[in-house]
């Protein structure tokens, strides 16, 4: 994915969370960690403000349907609880990971160049916003599992 640098600068824009941290975030929020990355173009410039809010519609979105489909397909416990296969949870965390550092670290790195007297985002800040996307996440879930139950059951094959 390339994206193209931003003109819109603003002072008011905070400093980016550092790569890392990100990382570490997404490896227990994973879905909140691919908004981060998407708020970290954003505040190295990236892209623009608006660009990002479609992102980040698309990410919520992207991460409910895929994990709807997860569950859909999940094997069912004695309790009727869907058993979601921990190798592919792994994997799919790892790979999330990795992609949300590798997006921004040229970048990062460069600003970091340029700005290293501005003080980056605290990571506790990075850490409450991904929780908050995490959790819009899985509401938006909900429904779409919700839908997709209906649908399977007025059409079962």
């Amino acid at each position: 994915m390339q994206f193209k640098r931003s003109t819109n600068s603003s002072s008011s824009t905070p400093g980016p969370w550092s790569p890392t941290i990100i990382l570490l975030i997404a490896l227990f929020l994973l879905p909140g960690s691919a908004v981060l990355t998407v708020r970290n173009c954003q505040r190295l410039q990236l892209i623009d403000g608006g660009r990002a809010r479609e992102l980040i519609i698309a990410v919520i979105f992207m991460f409910a349907v895929g994990l709807a489909a997860l569950i859909l397909v999940a094997p069912v416990d004695k309790q009727g609880v869907p058993q979601l296969n921990s190798n592919a949870s792994i994997f799919l965390t790892v790979s999330i990971a990795a992609i949300c550092y590798g997006v921004q670290r040229k970048a990062y790195r460069e600003w970091r160049a340029k700005h290293a007297s501005i003080p980056l985002a605290p990571w506790l800040t990075g850490i409450g916003t991904a929780a908050l996307y995490t959790f819009l996440t899985f509401l938006v879930t909900v429904p779409v599992v919700g839908v997709a139950t209906l649908l399977n059951q007025a059409n079962p094959s």
